[in-house]
């Protein structure tokens, strides 16, 4: 009975346009078929331009938005690559700079001339500061990355926790410090834990 659609047509000048028609049948012939309609053509090519640029801009805005997406995922992946290589490079680099450490400590427990000892002071503070730095790194990594990894394995918890006496124990000396170690008999050699 009713009819609303737009469409294009071919203006009379030849060009063509978007329209919207609406009306309805006012006559039916005897056996049914629409005779007669009244109804408007209404020129909304404007509307439609309109419409049309609206579009492209909203297919450009979500195509803008999942670059955008797809930007922030990859640097965020770069970040976590960035934090896993500075965590995993701190600790690596630390192992050994702590066994320079200790061996600059027993070196200077040593007879020493006044030179050597002068150098195994600079070799002390460039050690300390470079493990300060370190730690520094490692704790900006692992705050960064809102999580600490962990890699238990069974460890001598005695020997860990001389390990752990040896490197404090310069800078404790050099506070007048002294760390004491109390184990007690009762506790596991080996225990499953990241040392």
């Amino acid at each position: 009975d009713y009819y609303d659609f737009e469409l294009r047509i071919r203006h009379k000048k030849g060009y063509w346009i978007w329209v919207r028609e609406r009306g309805k049948i006012t006559e039916w012939t005897k056996t049914g078929e629409p005779l007669m309609m009244q109804g408007t053509i209404l020129d909304i090519s404007d509307q439609k331009k309109y419409a049309m640029k609206l579009e492209r801009a909203h297919r450009r805005e979500v195509a803008s938005a999942k670059r955008a997406r797809e930007m922030a995922r990859r640097a965020e992946e770069a970040s976590q690559t960035k934090n896993d290589f500075l965590a995993n490079i701190s600790h690596e680099i630390r192992t050994p700079l702590s066994i320079v450490m200790g061996f600059n400590e027993l070196l200077n427990r040593t007879s020493l001339t006044k030179k050597q000892a002068k150098y195994v002071e600079n070799m002390q503070r460039a050690s300390q500061s470079l493990l300060d730095m370190i730690n520094e790194i490692l704790d900006y990594s692992k705050l960064e990355t809102d999580r600490m990894a962990l890699n238990p394995e069974y460890t001598d918890i005695t020997r860990m926790a001389e390990e752990v006496i040896d490197l404090f124990g310069l800078m404790a000396r050099q506070k007048n410090l002294r760390i004491l170690l109390s184990v007690s008999e009762t506790l596991p050699r080996q225990i499953w834990v990241d040392p």
